[in-house]
């Protein structure tokens, strides 16, 4: 097992901090539901937890949310001490991982058996194989969730800009080519997402990310290409200001595109008179395009003192999601429940693009134990690259020597 070392900060923080109130009254312990929506998608999966609290299960569901950060302190805090173990967590594919090799979690077959339709043929293949790792499954996924490229209609058409959307695909090269021709004041693309956009590129003109802790190479190939390319767009004047509201300049019609999360879905409805649609991520190579995701996925903590009984209600509360995630998608997310987004009311959602038959296969997810790392060296220094505060040889340096110093961290005895 991992040396732990590197959380002890981070877990002794977190033992100060209070567990939320159950709020249920009466009968069996409410489920302890501890997860990370903390924003504004919160409000949905309370509905849903709601909603299942009115079907009057014998042991009902407390919807205990927490900013991201503080709930994995708080998981590794409690898993040290051995007592307040949440009943089902819902975390990020990414960190299954790292949880995982920590001895964290436990994987969840128990729950697969306790409910015969949590199983692999009832969710979209790549958020279900989001759960795997070292030959168990960790996680049963609520959905998918990464960048798309979000477009102003009424531009694209003004600027008989149609060609570009013609495959479905925007590509940098496409965007390129808009050099000198956009009116004053009107960018190609919003600039705040050119981290993660380098992150999917890896899939789409590399082979990922990685496998193992010497596959990271910022100087390789792929991340070159990708830096290369964010440079451009910059460079050219294509790309809005770093210090602008990327979302404002494409709500006020100020970008053709925008690249950034299916979490945005909702607030661009709230838009008045904003005409919008949205493609796949932009890429760099439209003949092997990739939409890279992340997964939320329902996961257990290790517990010597498990309850059955509560094992069994954790497996019914997450069948009822799987048959009742039409309100999860409100929220933008790409429902990984067959039940929900093969349904003719959920083909009303723009993100029911992604799970078109001719698209499915463009899902990708991934659970390389460093992934995480790799994420935040790119939201570290992809944007001093794309606005020449480094160079790509100076970024590259500095990222691999971060990344590495962390990996060594982690794995010291």
């Amino acid at each position: 097992m991992r040396s732990r070392s590197q959380l002890a900060g981070l877990a002794a923080a977190a033992l100060v901090l209070p567990l939320a109130a159950c709020g249920e009254g009466g009968g069996e312990e409410p489920l302890q539901f501890w997860n990370l929506l903390s924003g504004d998608d919160g409000r949905f999966m309370q509905q849903i937890v709601d909603d299942y609290n009115d079907t009057d299960p014998e042991i009902p569901v407390s919807f205990q949310p927490a900013p991201r950060d503080d709930m994995y302190m708080r998981m590794y805090s409690v898993a040290r001490a051995g007592s307040d173990i949440p009943d089902v967590v819902l975390a990020h594919n990414l960190v299954i991982a790292e949880l995982a090799t920590n001895e964290i979690l436990t994987p969840v077959e128990p729950l697969m058996s306790e409910q015969s339709e949590l199983r692999q043929e009832n969710y979209l293949d790549a958020a279900w194989e989001a759960g795997v790792y070292d030959g168990a499954q960790w996680g049963i996924p609520l959905d998918l969730h990464g960048l798309v490229t979000y477009y102003n209609v009424a531009l694209v058409e003004e600027l008989s800009l149609e060609h570009i959307l013609d495959d479905g695909i925007v590509t940098v090269d496409e965007l390129l080519e808009l050099e000198d021709e956009l009116p004053d004041d009107l960018y190609a693309t919003t600039a705040w997402f050119m981290p993660g956009l380098i992150y999917n590129w890896q899939y789409n003109v590399g082979d990922g990310v990685g496998g193992a802790a010497e596959d990271i190479d910022f100087g390789g190939d792929s991340y070159v290409e990708s830096f290369e390319a964010v440079k451009a767009l910059q460079e050219s004047g294509l790309m809005a200001p770093e210090d602008s509201d990327a979302a404002q300049v494409f709500r006020s019609g100020r970008s053709v595109f925008h690249p950034s999360g299916t979490w945005e879905i909702s607030a661009q409805d709230e838009v008045e008179g904003l005409e919008w649609d949205l493609t796949h991520s932009m890429q760099l190579d439209a003949e092997n395009a990739v939409n890279q995701f992340e997964s939320h996925s329902f996961v257990q903590m290790a517990d010597e003192d498990r309850d059955p009984e509560r094992d069994r209600a954790v497996a019914d509360f997450l069948e009822f999601v799987r048959t009742n995630s039409l309100h999860w998608a409100e929220a933008g997310q790409i429902v990984a429940s067959r039940d929900t987004y093969d349904s003719d009311a959920y083909a009303e959602y723009p993100q029911s693009f992604f799970t078109q038959p001719e698209n499915e296969g463009l899902l990708v997810t991934d659970n390389f134990e460093f992934a995480p790392y790799v994420g935040e060296a790119l939201w570290d220094e992809a944007q001093n690259v794309t606005f020449g505060r480094y160079s790509i040889e100076q970024a590259v340096e500095r990222m691999n020597s971060s990344t590495q110093a962390r990996i060594e961290m982690v794995e010291a005895p």
